[in-house]
């Protein structure tokens, strides 16, 4: 239910990829990451 909402808005940006939770969640960790508000810990 949630990836076909995630689609709905995606088709609504006009991203016409298949976006689900899991692409969702690593796209905000990157952007977080570059914009300093998350201390990841890097092995």
């Amino acid at each position: 239910m949630i990836n076909s909402d995630l689609n709905i808005i995606a088709a609504e940006a006009g991203i016409r990829k298949k976006i689900t939770t899991h692409v969702a969640r690593h796209t905000f960790g990157a952007w977080a990451d570059r914009a300093g508000l998350m201390q990841i810990q890097r092995t």
